[in-house]
């Protein structure tokens, strides 16, 4: 409920406050500029008047007397009215600028909804989805929030800093009440504070409309590590006029899918654009033909979210021992349960014990054998496919958090 009403209050009240506060100490100040722009506007026509003007009259008219008159009366005024007359004017600039930044940060904020809606509708009614579209507006959901934050600030600085602060000294310097202009500025200043702090407690709310990229458990292939298998790839999918992806990644989910997902790999590089993901419980039994239909069929259903049916690598034995896990009562408090209870951390002695005694310690095979396995269906291979296989389950329970069972 606090998270919910801090966010109402950066998104919609605070620049409301702001935009009212603004709008007022404009129609306030207007009144003052104008007076100040009719002065001027009379000063400088009358003196130009008198300019115009080789010599004075000899029978002066009843203009010449008003305009000489003013221009007179003009320069007798005293100094503090010329600086008054020029904060006046700076305050004017000021409070518009207060008022379209209070403006802009409240369209921001409604915008930036509108663009969370729309992905999210996105993402909730459409199966196959524009990617590129989706993008697009996750895209400006992320400027649009920032921009919120951006003109928020600038509004605050604005009113607390100059009009607050520094027009109010401006005007009041001059004045014998300086006690009381210390006393309400002071008030007026540890409100701004306040507001301020306020701002830097909502930034999580803010949050949630920026982009976070998804951290992901699994090792990037690139194409200087594999040029077979992109080469491959490459090939199939011009063969099939299929987009070829941007990245491609094996972890341990437990089906082929492609994704236009931001990722993030853990202890690895960002990961933008169209990423191909490859199970690796499924490398040693797949093959060639096989392989091929799974990853067209993969392209061919680009997720715009990527899905959440990861880690099936549980056996008999490890749904046993999570059960057992999970009657601790103490051990569900804690706030590393998930990360303890993530079913990869016995990734290598469940998936690689039954093929212990082929492993070959002697094969140095690639980190990726499938252009040397399944793409050429060599079974002369299968030692450094299960030394690699081995290798890949290593690196991945890595970047899993340690739990009892060492990995």
């Amino acid at each position: 409920m606090l998270k919910n009403f801090r966010f109402i209050l950066a998104t919609w009240i605070l620049p409301a406050l702001l935009l009212f506060y603004a709008c007022g100490q404009f129609i306030h100040i207007n009144k003052s500029h104008d007076k100040v722009v009719s002065i001027y506007q009379i000063y400088e026509t009358s003196t130009e008047i008198i300019k115009s003007y080789i010599s004075p009259p000899s029978k002066p008219d009843k203009e010449y007397l008003q305009h000489k008159a003013n221009a007179e009366l003009y320069a007798q005024f005293p100094p503090e009215m010329f600086a008054f007359m020029k904060v006046v004017t700076a305050e004017w600039y000021l409070s518009i600028s207060s008022m379209v930044c209070a403006l802009l940060s409240l369209f921001c904020g409604i915008l930036a909804q509108r663009f969370c809606l729309r992905c999210r509708d996105m993402v909730g009614h459409s199966e196959d989805g524009d990617v590129s579209l989706f993008n697009w507006f996750r895209n400006l959901l992320g400027w649009t929030s920032a921009a919120q934050l951006l003109f928020l600030i600038l509004a605050l600085l604005t009113i607390i800093v100059f009009d607050m602060l520094w027009f109010s000294y401006q005007v009041k310097k001059n004045e014998t009440w300086e006690m009381v202009y210390i006393v309400g500025e002071t008030l007026a200043g540890f409100i701004g504070v306040v507001l301020l702090c306020n701002l830097v407690k909502v930034a999580d709310c803010l949050r949630l409309f920026t982009i976070q990229a998804r951290v992901l458990c699994a090792i990037p292939l690139t194409e200087q590590d594999e040029p077979q298998l992109w080469q491959w790839l490459r090939t199939l999918c011009a063969e099939h006029d299929v987009a070829l992806p941007d990245n491609i990644v094996v972890g341990m989910n437990s089906a082929y899918y492609a994704t236009a997902e931001i990722l993030q790999i853990k202890g690895g590089p960002r990961l933008t654009g169209v990423t191909l993901h490859l199970p690796l419980r499924q490398i040693a039994t797949v093959n060639k033909r096989r392989l091929a239909d799974e990853v067209l069929a993969a392209l061919g259903d680009i997720k715009i979210i990527s899905p959440y049916d990861e880690q099936d690598l549980l056996t008999p034995w490890a749904s046993l021992e999570l059960n057992r896990l999970h009657s601790d009562d103490r051990l569900k408090r804690h706030p590393l349960a998930d990360a303890l209870l993530n079913p990869a951390l016995t990734l290598c002695g469940l998936f690689l014990g039954p093929f212990s005694l082929a492993i070959n310690e002697n094969v140095q095979g690639q980190l990726w054998t499938l252009s040397s396995l399944t793409i050429k269906n060599d079974a002369v291979h299968a030692a450094g496919l299960f030394s690699s296989l081995r290798y890949l389950a290593t690196r991945l329970a890595q970047q899993l958090p340690h739990g009892g069972i060492s990995a």
